[in-house]
């Protein structure tokens, strides 16, 4: 997306990333609301030029008054002003992120400020284009890594992929419980429990007991299985 190919997506724009990679100079402007997927892959709504960044390394998500940034499992990590994140990290006016050998920063755009606009030193503009795609999820990291699980409704339930067992979500990952947890549609919208699994489920990092109402963007681990929840 060139800079005059970005268009009022009626959502006030509340954060903006610039970096430099192969492709050259690059920003990206991020509106209330967004849930924005980083990686090499040309699935991501930020595409990245270089090797070095996995194909689905991070997520940008707008949580309540602020974006956050989680890291999908990626190779070489994600770090935040040079320290590498172990669960979702609020981000703040200034903020350097790192991914390898990528540094962006990030500049937090206040509700009282004039809309910004494209800056003409930068080679592209990208912008999280608003979809409506079934609800799903994005194996980001682990054996599976690049598949999509649609979900269907009701209840599905996600244990190892084994010859005698057929889950709903069967994963090909040694340190899945059989069964390890579950992901039911509720009238608020898809909640996820854990099933007494013996390694436990993370969302953002941290560690369920009950279950979950899933959120836009929300980075799930399973094992050694990583997994995005896109619900819109």
């Amino acid at each position: 997306m060139s800079p005059s190919d970005v268009a009022d997506r009626g959502a006030p724009v509340r954060g903006i990333l610039r970096w430099q990679d192969a492709a050259g100079r690059q920003e990206a402007f991020l509106c209330e609301g967004d849930a924005a997927q980083i990686g090499r892959g040309p699935d991501n709504d930020i595409v990245i030029a270089s090797g070095h960044v996995s194909r689905h390394h991070a997520i940008i998500t707008w949580r309540a008054e602020g974006f956050e940034i989680a890291d999908l499992g990626s190779m070489n990590g994600t770090l935040v002003n040079n320290r590498r994140m172990e669960q979702a990290c609020p981000l703040a006016n200034g903020d350097v992120i790192r991914l390898h050998d990528i540094e962006m920063t990030y500049e937090a755009v206040g509700k009282d400020a004039p809309e910004p606009t494209p800056s003409p030193e930068a080679d592209r503009t990208f912008q999280v284009l608003p979809t409506a795609p079934q609800p799903r999820l994005l194996i980001s990291a682990g054996p599976q890594e690049g598949r999509e699980i649609l979900l269907t409704g009701g209840k599905m339930v996600i244990g190892r992929a084994t010859a005698r067992v057929a889950f709903d979500i069967a994963l090909q990952d040694r340190a899945i419980s059989r069964p390890h947890a579950d992901i039911t549609q509720t009238p608020e919208g898809y909640a996820l429990a854990d099933l007494g699994s013996v390694n436990g489920t993370l969302v953002n990092g941290v560690f369920i007991e009950e279950p979950v109402l899933l959120r836009d963007g929300d980075v799930i681990v399973l094992g050694e299985t990583t997994l995005l929840f896109r619900g819109r």
